[in-house]
């Protein structure tokens, strides 16, 4: 096999058929199928199923896409390494992120490691939910992953031989924040609130099948508030600008709390406090030279903040 049926291969398994393949890496059809052809007849085994219009991997292509996956990052990454030699580390770095792990700490290691190597490109990816992690990883999706702990699924899933490695990372609070005019004009006036709130505003809330807000979904439903029904809204986005016009009050990361406070929203923090643990996730075995790189200066840091917590007296290590 060589390294252009590899890309074809892996175009055609990520876009679902040969047309969208082809266009993906910008050859024609029939080149796209003969050098599938030309692979499943040099592996002896079939790797794709068609069903309708599309192709379905076999689990015999299934097997082999995250193997072809490394190869074709490897073969990158030794390009980049010749290209940038003498210039530092290259190469491209893939990243999933939940939505718990898009502000705060993580965006500001990904901006620690990129200035510090100019030659890394990054891609960042949404995570769906914890389920789809050992899936992302095992077919190389992704070098990391990084989500709120506990991790609601089994992190060693599919992965008998290479176990995934979990690493907290850092953590961020959970605030309360309510329409412009329900807040007390001088918030360092305002006690802590309750996780139900206050008053009788209704409540916006994520999807109950939104991992990142299920610690939240399930108490404050049960509690009600008055007898209105809550608003529903998947973006973050949406149930933040849906505060601001007055609709109800929502539940944010501390990271947000400047940009809400610019907006006219209430931002109060909640008794008891509710944090929002972030970790990483990731398969040790056949990191890039990019990734286990970057792998190396989390850990660093999560050390010194353990280091750190510990001399305080306010924890132990992370796991």
């Amino acid at each position: 096999m060589d390294l252009q049926q590899l890309r074809y291969f892996t175009a055609v398994a990520t876009h679902g058929s040969i047309s969208a393949g082809a266009t993906a890496v910008g050859v024609t059809q029939p080149t796209i199928s003969q050098a599938l052809q030309g692979l499943e007849h040099e592996m002896k085994t079939q790797l794709f199923a068609r069903v309708g219009r599309g192709m379905v991997l076999t689990s015999a292509g299934y097997a082999l896409l995250g193997p072809a996956r490394r190869v074709l990052r490897a073969s990158g990454a030794a390009r980049d390494t010749l290209n940038n030699r003498g210039r530092g580390l290259a190469g491209r770095l893939d990243v999933s992120m939940s939505p718990s792990a898009l502000a705060g700490v993580v965006p500001r290691m990904l901006s620690t490691f990129l200035r510090g190597n100019k030659g890394v490109t990054l891609n960042a990816r949404a995570l769906v939910g914890d389920a789809e992690i050992p899936a992302v990883l095992h077919e190389r999706l992704a070098d990391v992953v990084f989500t709120r702990l506990p991790l609601t699924a089994d992190p060693a899933l599919g992965q008998d031989q290479h176990p995934l490695t979990v690493l907290e990372v850092g953590s961020s609070e959970v605030l309360f924040a309510e329409p412009p005019g329900d807040s007390p004009p001088d918030p360092l006036d305002d006690e802590p609130v309750p996780w139900h709130g206050r008053g009788t505003s209704r409540r916006i809330l994520a999807p109950p099948s939104d991992y990142a807000n299920s610690a939240l979904n399930g108490p404050i439903s049960a509690l009600g508030v008055g007898d209105l029904p809550p608003v529903v809204a998947a973006r973050r986005e949406t149930r933040l600008a849906l505060v601001a016009a007055g609709v109800g009050a929502t539940y944010i990361g501390a990271s947000l709390a400047s940009t809400s406070r610019r907006h006219g929203v209430g931002v109060r923090t909640m008794e008891p406090p509710l944090i929002h643990r972030i970790g990483m996730v990731y398969d040790a075995a056949g990191l890039s030279d990019v990734a286990a790189a970057f792998v190396a200066v989390v850990r660093s840091e999560a050390n010194a903040r353990d280091r750190n917590a510990s001399a305080a007296g306010d924890g132990g290590p992370s796991r």
